[in-house]
Order: C-alpha cells, then structure tokens, then sequence
C-alpha cells in the first residue's frame, strides 16, 4: 500500500462525521471519500505496473487490453485493476 493511501484510510478511520450533519452531507461525504480513495489505488496501479493508457482507452474488455500488451508482461491486469482504472481515468 502506497504511504498515500495508507495516510489516507487513517485520516478516513480518524474523521468524524458530526451527528447533527444533514443526511445529504453525510452521503456526500462518504461518495468524496470513494473517489478520492479510487483515484489513490489508480495512482499505485499506475506506479506499479505502468500501464499503456493510450491501449486501455482504445481495448473493448480485459482480455483485449492484455492480449495487446504482448510482451510487456508487467503491464498485464488483473480485472478488479482494469475496471477501477477504466472508471478513474476514462
């Protein structure tokens, strides 16, 4: 886990939500979160593997996207990666 994301989750673990907060904010609140904690994981996918954006916009599904890697094989996803990056960078 990257020291973002794991500086996040704590900052998400230790903020509170106060009771007296409408319901429309608190929902807010907990989607910001979902993106910001979407975009974290991206970023480490990213760095981790380095992905061919330019082939992940143009490949119609996983199998595609991996086949069209050929031998770069430290690009090749798995499909929980391929979606968020596919919802975070699209």
């Amino acid at each position: 886990m990257s020291k973002e994301l794991a500086a996040f989750k704590r900052f998400r673990h230790n903020a509170k939500i106060d009771n007296k907060t409408d319901y429309h904010l608190s929902t807010q609140y907990i989607d910001d979160n979902d993106i910001i904690e979407s975009a974290l994981k991206a970023l480490e996918i990213i760095k981790e593997k380095d992905p061919d954006v330019g082939w992940l916009k143009r490949a119609s599904n996983l199998y595609h996207y991996n086949m069209g890697m050929g031998i770069k094989s430290y690009g090749v996803l798995t499909q929980e990666e391929y979606d968020l990056l596919k919802e975070v960078l699209l």
